[in-house]
């Protein structure tokens, strides 16, 4: 233990929660079991499913207070109250949004059975801060500050806030409008990345996607009319047929940020008429990646285009609708006066930014999750029995664009793209359309879900997504252009195609891959690169040399990394010198992460290396290509020593898990985990994604989860978290997994009684009072008892 971590132990202690006993608690059906097994993973039983949701907001409240309040209070627009200044840019960006005002217009739209459990779920929350933890979290003492009390309304404007920050194209449209005005619209057209044809489509294993209509160009066109301006995740299922048992496997690994802790949490629940087990998502009482002993799901991001920006100016509107209403928000800053912000709203939405560089012009925001609709898919994916049932629980999901990967016991395996998709009456939004002209209007209602892209039991026996694009070119309806690359999809369809034998433990091993298709793709052009040094004539004797795994130990695999971003950071801000950064992922909209473009780069760069870039000079795009890999080779000996063998890809860029606290010397060596040696990029299944500006820096995203679940065998199937169950750093199981993560293995969520019986390792029982239960009116988060 290093010095720091000790000292602020024996400060501040372990603080840990209670894991056994008994407490009092007003409010409830009946008695709520919580098991506990030795990684920290509860196996919630309770007497109704009400009692189950208040029993994992309770959990969540134990293991996770400050990650809690820090998603709370992002979707609150609440930040600053606790950090000062530093958090007023967020803040006023999510009041604008609104999170909480859309939230509370849904609430009502909900059913039931929907707003009663959200209920739940947060007056667990609220009862966890106050009696289920034995004090503050170290967070909250270094921070000087507490926890907030949850209502429902507080965790829908979280789905919103998850919704808005995972399944929208508004960060790309902003970095394109950047391009456009600031460098011209044959720089946008020359560094815009499309989707490539030759990569695959999620509804059929060995369709390609086809060229693409220019929808750039006719966007752009109406946009420089109106203006006068000139100038991810992986799943995929196998079905019986390509299986070893006979029954289909099920594989998950979303790609998020390399955060402690991470954004799920194992669970087991049991309402006594159903149960659940798999990857909850903290802050939501859903179990977004698992199974119910009848049918098991996965999710990747889906990234159809679900909202717009759209460009307002009063001057052009002349005398058509431009503002309808106004809301006056409070912004309490720590150690500061509050402020007073006055939000605009349009027909379209809220603007989100004041009038661009003085120009008159403000930018507003229309996007699906704003609708005041019904939530029901992973709200109900407990009480689906089959495939089909699964599916048509997903017709009404108006959050984020999901993808859902599923597979049923009787052995049907399934896909559903997900979420509300607009329907444009012209326009694609790819850019901001200039609202005073109609362009990019939304026609009443959205894509009739039969029309949405699924498939089941295709005659390959297996089904993958990983964020690419849906369906070739001109088939079904227009759901967006900003697909990730088909890289990791075609990677692992190969292997599925492979074999008929697959079982858990080799599709454990497949979420491991680190085989560069790109390599496969460029190959012969990169190593007709001329050097310049001699330096960098050792790195191409390293490529020459190379099998393509993007390994830790690679050297050639950095190589590889460093001269493909040099390449395209060379080539886009040759081309567009002005804002051709944030076509490489640069942070648009300043709020600390990098826009999907940094994403979805390969097919571009496979395009113009194919193409020798037919609009310049051959000579001058052989000397680009020379000055990469010098620059490559020159970072490298920088970075790892003179010679190659200290250039190995996981030495010179390491992973590194972060805590929000492991930002603040010297609590860094308290709160992040690692460094650690760790190959894969971008486009490897195995993900741990390659920022382009700043390729020796820690993976922008890796698989945070990783499950395998054995449809009909449950107990089997394995989870991995990249951390553990617990966000306290002296916990136990802060970070357990980390170890067995890496190794690409996993740890088992008990399914039968004898099975969660053995697995116990403590237990906490939440009672009501005698004779006292949710049925006479008790509030729920009143408690009797000691306050452990």
């Amino acid at each position: 233990m290093n010095l720091t971590r000790l000292l602020v132990r024996l400060i501040l202690g372990r603080r840990l929660p209670a894991a056994s006993g008994s407490l009092l608690v007003d409010g409830l059906d009946g008695e709520i079991l919580m098991r506990r097994d030795r990684w920290g993973i509860p196996y919630i039983e309770g007497s109704s499913e009400r009692d189950v949701w208040t029993g994992l907001g309770f959990c969540h409240a134990q293991d996770r207070a400050f990650q809690l309040e820090t998603i709370r209070r992002l979707a609150s627009g609440t930040l600053a109250e606790v950090v000062g200044r530093r958090g007023l840019p967020v803040d006023r960006l999510v009041r604008r949004l609104g999170f909480v005002r859309y939230a509370r217009m849904q609430f009502d739209s909900l059913d039931q059975q929907e707003r009663r459990t959200l209920e739940a779920y947060s007056s667990g929350i609220s009862l966890g801060l106050d009696i289920g933890r034995g004090s503050r979290a170290h967070e909250f003492l270094l921070t000087g500050s507490g926890p907030s009390s949850w209502e429902a309304i507080d965790v829908l404007a979280c789905a919103k806030l998850l919704a808005f920050a995972m399944s929208a194209n508004w960060d790309a449209e902003l970095a394109r409008f950047r391009v456009l005005t600031e460098d011209g619209h044959e720089a946008l057209t020359a560094v815009d990345p499309e989707y490539a044809a030759w990569h695959p489509v999620t509804a059929s294993a060995v369709a390609p996607a086809g060229e693409q209509i220019d929808r750039l160009s006719t966007d752009m066109a109406a946009l420089i009319d109106a203006l006068g301006i000139s100038a991810g995740s992986n799943a995929w299922v196998v079905g019986p047929t390509r299986s070893a048992t006979g029954r289909p496997i099920l594989a998950n690994d979303p790609h998020l940020p390399p955060r402690l802790p991470a954004a799920w949490y194992l669970a087991h629940l049991d309402s006594g008429d159903w149960r659940m087990a798999g990857a909850t998502f903290v802050g939501m009482p859903i179990v977004a990646v698992g199974h119910n002993g009848s049918v098991a799901w996965g999710i990747t991001l889906g990234l159809a285009d679900t909202s717009d920006l759209y460009i307002e100016s009063a001057r052009e509107a002349k005398g058509k609708a431009h503002v309808v209403g106004t809301v006056r928000e409070e912004i309490k800053i720590r150690g500061r006066a509050s402020i007073s912000e006055e939000i605009y709203v349009t027909p379209r939405g809220p603007q989100i930014c004041p009038p661009i560089d003085g120009s008159g012009y403000a930018l507003s925001i229309r996007a699906a999750w704003m609708e005041p609709k019904p939530i029901h898919g992973l709200m109900r994916v407990h009480r689906a029995r089959d495939c089909e049932e699964l599916r048509q629980a997903f017709a009404a999901w108006p959050l984020m664009s999901m993808n859902v990967v599923f597979a049923d016991a009787e052995g049907s395996i399934g896909w559903q793209l997900a979420g509300d998709v607009p329907v444009r009456a012209s326009g694609h939004g790819i850019l901001p359309s200039a609202a005073w002209t109609g362009e990019g209007a939304w026609e009443p209602g959205t894509v009739p879900f039969r029309e949405m892209p699924g498939a089941s039991n295709p005659e390959t026996g297996y089904l993958v997504s990983a964020n690419h694009r849906p369906l070739p070119e001109g088939v079904g309806p227009f759901l967006g252009v900003d697909w990730a690359d088909g890289l990791r999809a075609t990677r692992i369809g190969e292997r599925l195609a492979s074999s008929s034998s697959w079982d858990v433990a080799d599709i454990a091993r497949l979420q491991m891959d680190q085989l560069s298709v790109q390599w496969r793709e460029v190959r012969e052009q990169l190593l007709k690169i001329r050097p310049l040094t001699p330096e960098s004539g050792r790195a191409l004797s390293l490529l020459a040399e190379w099998d393509g795994l993007v390994s830790r130990d690679s050297a050639p695999a950095a190589v590889f990394e460093l001269l493909m971003a040099r390449i395209d950071r060379l080539d886009v801000e040759e081309l567009a010198p002005r804002a051709g950064h944030f076509m490489l992922g640069a942070d648009v909209a300043r709020l600390g992460v990098p826009n999907l473009l940094a994403f979805r780069r390969a097919g571009r760069l496979t395009r113009i290396l194919r193409e020798r870039d037919g609009t310049r000079a051959h000579i001058r795009w052989q000397t680009l290509l020379s000055e990469a890999l010098a620059q490559a080779a020159s970072e490298l000996s920088e970075a790892g020593g003179p010679e190659p063998v200290g250039w190995q890809w996981g030495r010179v860029r390491s992973l590194v898990l972060e805590h929000p606290m492991g930002r603040i010397r010297p609590l860094d060596r308290v709160f992040n985990v690692g460094p650690f040696d760790y190959g894969g990029d971008t486009n490897t299944v195995s993900q741990a994604a390659v920022n382009p500006l700043e390729p020796l820096a820690n993976p922008l995203v890796i698989a945070s989860l990783r499950s395998v679940v054995d449809v009909g065998d449950f107990g089997r199937s394995r989870f991995a978290l990249a951390g553990g169950q617990s966000g306290n750093p002296f916990s136990p199981h802060y970070a357990d997994m980390v170890p067995l993560w890496i190794k690409g293995e996993g740890v088992t969520i008990a399914w039968t009684r004898q099975e969660i019986d053995q697995a116990a390792a403590s237990i906490l029982r939440l009672r009501p009072p005698s004779g006292r239960s949710a049925s006479d009116g008790s509030p729920a988060r009143s408690h009797t008892g000691p306050n452990l």
